[in-house]
């Protein structure tokens, strides 16, 4: 269980120890040789990104993060497009960011997640 936080990159697969997130997202089976992966994009893949106790621990612990380091919502949504994107936000990005947190009541962590399931956080282009 103490795996499960760990990058599956470097998880040893155990037959009968399951990952439910791998499974959702087209996990081979270890028991065939898979010379290919399939690729598919499901609605319950989105709904695991959104609503798994996992992206929720990770938005949280992100929110927190950003919440120690800066004060000033404009500076939180520039560290959160760094640190998730690699690049400052555009203006409407922040235009945006700053309604959404307004509307949600200051809720970083929803923020947060909102962002972990964008394209450009999960899709490698």
């Amino acid at each position: 269980d103490t795996e499960h936080r760990r990058r599956s990159i470097y998880i040893f697969a155990r037959r009968n120890l399951r990952f439910p997130m791998f499974d959702v997202f087209d996990r081979p089976d270890s028991n065939l040789s898979c010379s290919r992966r399939d690729e598919s994009t499901t609605a319950l893949q989105s709904l695991t990104l959104l609503n798994s106790s996992f992206s929720s621990r990770v938005s949280q612990d992100l929110a927190k993060r950003v919440a120690t380091e800066y004060n000033q919502t404009d500076e939180r949504i520039h560290r959160l497009y760094t640190l998730l994107f690699s690049r400052p936000p555009s203006d409407q990005e922040r235009d945006m960011g700053l309604k959404f947190l307004r509307t949600a009541n200051n809720e970083l962590s929803h923020y947060c997640l909102a962002l972990l399931n964008t394209n450009e956080a999960i899709y490698i282009d």
